[in-house]
């Protein structure tokens, strides 16, 4: 073959040799001990940052959702502290409604107040004001109820005179 091997390793076939005397090794530049090397400074290139507008969307809308999570969870807390001050509210007005009603019951004396009663010139009712009400089965008719019960049985009365009033002027009754 008119050319040789290079003998770095390398299976490329030297075609500058033109003798078959054996290889040469490369030769690197000798170097001084004590001179620095110098390398030139690399060039910096800034990196172009592309961003998809898909991923600002995305991203805009995980912060409006982070957003609105914090804001409810914000507003669950301050409602459950409204509602922990309504009960302590709550039960310290029970308590003093617990201690006006000890006092009301204190304050009732029921011998004063039937003498009061006397002064005026009251007495116990006799036989002929008290009106006995018989209920069925333990209902208890409130004084509104028989207001209404009385309303309607008016009602009723009225419309069956209006009947009998409109029967006497129609042909086939």
């Amino acid at each position: 073959m008119a050319g040789e091997y290079r003998s770095n390793g390398s299976v490329a076939y030297n075609v500058y040799t033109g003798s078959k005397s054996a290889p040469r090794p490369e030769q690197k530049p000798k170097r001084l001990p004590d001179a620095k090397v110098y390398y030139p400074p690399e060039k910096k290139t800034k990196a172009k940052l592309k961003i998809a507008p898909l991923t600002v969307l995305g991203t805009a809308v995980v912060a409006i959702l982070l957003f609105f999570v914090v804001f409810h969870y914000a507003s669950l807390y301050e409602a459950k502290m409204a509602a922990a001050e309504l009960r302590e509210t709550r039960d310290a007005l029970l308590l003093e409604q617990e201690g006006l009603l000890a006092q009301f019951e204190q304050s009732v004396d029921m011998k004063e107040i039937e003498a009061r009663a006397r002064e005026l010139g009251m007495s116990e009712p006799s036989s002929a004001q008290i009106v006995p009400i018989h209920v069925n089965s333990g209902i208890q008719l409130q004084e509104q109820d028989l207001q209404r019960a009385n309303s309607f049985s008016e009602v009723f009365a009225a419309l069956c005179a209006t009947v009998e009033q409109a029967q006497e002027y129609l042909p086939w009754a």
